[in-house]
């Protein structure tokens, strides 16, 4: 590798980006917001109380009537920021199908109580759908999201991150389900949307670039994939401060999904001068923060081993099968895991590490990284 090869190389991984802190800053918001609501609601409790001791039952009575429309009005934000915590919370590898029951429950509890149901009720459809796509359920996540959701979120105040972030979601979705039409009408729109806002508020159009690139990837139309991904990764490389309501870690996931593709399409166009550095760039970004990667990327890693293997660079196949196999055992009701295990198997035994295959298969082989 030459210097400027080199010089090329770390200008890439020391791109700027958003770090974890933005979760932490997300936490305290919700954190510091629900308790001064507690507070609130104790504070006007004990007050109606007090008026209550004192020998005032009209205003007693008007206290407690008013804690009452507190109670019907604010229950619902209380379940949505439950949600909103967990979420947030989880580490590098969550536990999806628990996400999924405790959304299902929050979401349960606030069917029951009655109060006041919308928008909390969506944004629980929402969060129960991200949990069911992250385990691979993608035709439930698809179901969970229903036509009032998405008319609520269609709404002008809210089209733009919620319904967005959700036709993102669903064409990710599609695009897992080799749907690619649909997947591309649901870009389509979703791309229409981040053109209306003012260009220094367009973030989320690096979920539709990115998809994008895989859905034309796998459409066999290379070079316009190659740009869209170049394109996205260049917005992110160019994002400095982030809105409030985009995780961080979900940027550097989708850097890492770019990446993931270029390097696949070097294989697939034949530029393979290249991909020993594109893969190194893929370890070093996982060294960097193992957090980046989630289920969305089993599929694509295992798609880039595959090209790997085919031209007799089992060395880095390895690599990559390596960075989605702790991840992947965490899941292992995953549809991806059973192509991820096979596909590993081939390599070891092909790189004469036969010995290896059954550790591997018991989610016990040891990853160096």
């Amino acid at each position: 590798m030459s210097k400027g090869d080199t010089a090329n190389s770390n200008r890439i991984l020391q791109l700027p980006g958003p770090s974890d802190k933005g979760n932490g800053r997300i936490m305290f918001f919700y954190g510091f917001s629900l308790g001064v609501v507690a507070l609130l609601f104790l504070f006007m409790f004990g007050y109606g109380g007090y008026m209550l001791y004192l020998g005032s039952p009209i205003l007693a009575a008007f206290h407690f009537l008013f804690m009452t429309f507190f109670i019907w009005y604010f229950s619902g934000a209380f379940l949505q920021g439950a949600a909103a915590m967990k979420l947030l919370s989880t580490g590098a590898t969550p536990d999806y199908l628990g996400q999924e029951i405790y959304f299902r429950k929050l979401r349960q509890a606030l069917k029951v109580l009655p109060v006041k149901k919308d928008p909390h009720l969506t944004y629980l459809n929402l969060y129960i759908a991200y949990a069911q796509r992250q385990q691979g359920k993608h035709e439930q996540g698809l179901d969970t999201v229903t036509e009032d959701d998405i008319k609520l979120i269609s709404s002008k105040a809210m089209r733009y991150p919620y319904l967005v972030v959700e036709l993102i979601s669903a064409a990710a979705s599609l695009y897992e389900l080799e749907q690619y039409d649909l997947a591309m009408d649901k870009l389509k729109e979703a791309g229409a949307i981040c053109k209306d806002r003012k260009e220094k508020d367009r973030h989320a159009q690096i979920y539709v670039l990115t998809i994008k690139a895989l859905v034309l990837a796998r459409l066999e139309l290379y070079e316009e994939s190659d740009s869209l991904s170049r394109e996205a990764l260049k917005h992110i490389s160019e994002m400095n401060k982030l809105p409030l309501w985009m995780m961080p870690i979900s940027v550097e996931q989708y850097r890492f999904t770019n990446l993931i593709n270029l390097a696949t399409l070097s294989i697939l166009t034949g530029d393979l001068d290249k991909i020993e550095l594109q893969i190194m760039q893929l370890e070093a970004s996982y060294n960097k923060n193992k957090k980046i990667v989630s289920p969305f990327h089993f599929s694509e890693c295992i798609r880039l081993a595959d090209g790997l293997k085919s031209i007799d660079r089992l060395d880095l196949a390895q690599t990559v099968l390596a960075i989605i196999y702790s991840v992947a055992s965490s899941i292992p009701g995953h549809p991806a895991i059973g192509r991820l295990l096979d596909t590993y198997q081939e390599v070891l035994e092909l790189s004469g590490r036969q010995d290896d295959v059954s550790t591997m298969r018991a989610w016990l082989l040891p990853i160096n990284h």
